[in-house]
């Protein structure tokens, strides 16, 4: 809520705080921000009549249910990647192992741990919820990375990012990458026991990459992988 960009994105009545609560929704210009603002960021306050949503503010927004009112208990995507950010993971033996490696198929970081089932990986479902170890998206400590240096002087650079980034790619809060293009009509798919719905549109943050995006930590990935609901159930439904 300090953020000096906050007013793009919440509506906040401080009327009735009192001097000590209001300070806290003071915006502040030296406020560092390492990522774009966070609806779903475990420092995020309940919304009531004191901090709403912007309706017409970032459409990142669109990614939280109207009725989504709560505060987090759970550090989101971002929260990690700030956190990542700002204390970069180190290589280690431990009982949770961060040993990651560069895949030769994807030239993207990968650690192999089992963490990406709670992070919305909407993936095809021959994928397991694990970063890597080989293709799909990787978790956010490994994304923090641009390149990796060994103790003798060898570097690789992770060129995969900077190559999407010249051609009008990026990678979501997914882990995959997006275009922001139309792909194909609206459609239904299930995942993880749930109904997907996807507008059909690659990105941007989240949700089905199309052919070509999915096609780039996962070869030979098509949106058609995710085998959409014929029109027919859904309103036999």
């Amino acid at each position: 809520m300090e953020r000096f960009d906050s007013n793009l994105y919440l509506d906040i009545n401080t009327e009735g705080l009192d001097a000590s609560s209001a300070s806290q929704y003071e915006r502040d210009p030296l406020y560092g921000v390492l990522t774009r603002f966070d609806p779903f960021s475990i420092m995020m306050y309940e919304l009531d009549e004191h901090i709403m949503k912007k309706v017409k503010g970032d459409p990142i927004w669109d990614l939280k249910e109207p009725e989504d009112t709560k505060e987090a208990n759970d550090l989101s995507e971002l929260d990690k990647l700030a956190l990542n950010l700002m204390y970069k993971p180190c290589k280690s033996d431990s009982k949770y192992a961060y040993a990651p490696v560069i895949s030769e198929t994807t030239n993207m970081l990968y650690c192999g741990r089992d963490v990406m089932q709670s992070h919305n990986q909407n993936v095809p479902p021959t994928l397991t919820s694990t970063c890597g170890p080989d293709i799909w998206a990787n978790c956010p400590s490994c994304r923090v990375f641009t390149d990796v240096k060994f103790h003798h002087g060898k570097e690789i650079k992770i060129n995969t990012i900077q190559r999407c980034l010249k051609e009008g790619k990026w990678q979501g809060l997914s882990g995959n990458f997006y275009c922001g293009r139309k792909f194909a009509d609206a459609f239904h798919t299930f995942r993880f026991d749930t109904c997907i719905s996807s507008d059909g549109i690659c990105g941007p943050d989240q949700g089905i990459p199309c052919t070509e995006c999915g096609g780039i930590l996962k070869p030979g990935y098509s949106y058609k992988d995710f085998s959409p609901i014929p029109a027919t159930l859904l309103d036999m439904s």
